[in-house]
């Protein structure tokens, strides 16, 4: 995994959990913990979990986001460890939660909101059902499900108590205005840059050629005096419209064209990926010239661009996400033009929802007595 993919896991991780995260784990010492299946790591007043509970929660994260063991070093795995641990405890204070609050969820309660987290992720329910249920993960992601569910119902609670003035509309009116007309200026921008980079030589994709002369002298001067008349000879050649066959036969005699291993055709590549030094030679080009030579400690090279065409996806995910985002958000500030009062409210009932949960998080964890073990 690389270090974006990483950082991608574990922003994702805390947005998935962030709702949840009752306490704060110190990973090395949960990575150092006994390793014996049955000892218990944590209570949670007189709820208890093992490091049996802990690996196979560290196993559904994991699972859940399509990480393996081959993907993370051994202090990511402590840090995913300490999430998983703090998943533990947050299961058992729920579940205390909901039997003090006398509150339970139907089967069709799990279900609807298993369909809901199914069509955020543009997945099909009965596959993510089959899919935890081949690694035996069922009642963990039953588990995760009900803490999602505890939370939404907890948002219906809050929603009776928040309450938003006409006065405190009025004061972020022309804050809202300006954040929305901000978010729309910079997608703008940022879709006027990526739109004029796809006439870049970058995100072409090119058809090249190469006539690859070794360079044969033993010291560093009669080198330079080699590459010199390299150098001459050819660009003389290219000059007088020889054509690239003839000269890979004319220079054939001293240069590693006529290595049968390897042919100067070299085929389609994507500029970008090929190396500086190829790139700043093909860069400018039309088809059918020839680069400026490049020249290596023991070649002289000349690049000859047979042909080029733009990529077939010169808008690449970024563009399109940014296109599809600031359509989103015109056409609300078009429609809701007049309307920007319910919008408004609807952003601070979010923001004093947030508050009041963290507000709820905390009495929880007083209220429980939470014992670590390791």
């Amino acid at each position: 995994m690389n270090e974006i993919s990483k950082l991608l896991f574990f922003l994702v991780v805390s947005l998935l959990f962030h709702l949840s995260q009752l306490i704060a784990l110190d990973a090395v010492a949960i990575e150092d913990a006994n390793t014996d299946s049955t000892r218990v790591i944590v209570k949670v007043d007189n709820q208890i979990a093992t490091n049996y509970d802990l690996d196979r929660k560290v196993a559904f994260m994991m699972l859940y986001h399509g990480i393996t063991l081959d993907d993370i070093s051994q202090s990511d795995l402590a840090i995913i460890r300490g999430e998983a641990l703090s998943e533990l405890i947050n299961d058992r204070i729920i579940g205390l939660e909901l039997q003090r609050m006398k509150i339970s969820f139907s089967q069709k309660d799990i279900d609807k909101m298993t369909e809901f987290l199914a069509s955020s992720e543009h997945a099909n329910v009965s596959k993510i059902r089959e899919y935890f249920k081949s690694y035996g993960m069922e009642s963990e992601y039953r588990n995760f499900i009900i803490s999602k569910l505890f939370f939404e119902q907890l948002k219906a609670m809050a929603k009776s108590k928040i309450y938003i003035s006409d006065l405190e509309i009025k004061e972020n009116q022309n804050t809202y205005e300006l954040v929305v007309k901000k978010q729309i200026s910079e997608l703008k921008k940022l879709i006027a840059t990526k739109s004029n980079q796809s006439d870049s030589d970058n995100l072409k994709n090119v058809n090249i050629a190469q006539l690859t002369i070794t360079i044969t002298g033993d010291t560093d001067n009669t080198k330079k005096i080699q590459i010199n008349k390299i150098i001459e000879d050819v660009e003389n050649d290219i000059r007088s419209n020889m054509d690239f066959n003839t000269l890979l036969k004319k220079y054939a005699d001293h240069s590693n064209n006529k290595d049968s291993s390897s042919t100067p055709y070299l085929g389609w590549f994507k500029l970008s990926d090929l190396s500086k030094e190829y790139i700043s030679a093909l860069k400018g080009l039309k088809n059918g010239q020839f680069s400026k030579p490049i020249i290596t400690n023991n070649n002289v090279v000349f690049l000859l661009l047979l042909d080029s065409k733009l990529n077939t996806d010169i808008e690449g995910d970024d563009l399109k996400k940014a296109k599809k985002l600031l359509a989103v958000l015109e056409s609300r500030n078009s429609a809701n033009l007049n309307n920007n009062n319910t919008n408004l409210e609807n952003i601070l009932i979010s923001s004093k929802f947030k508050l009041y949960l963290n507000n709820y998080i905390g009495i929880m964890r007083r209220s429980h007595l939470i014992q670590l073990f390791i």
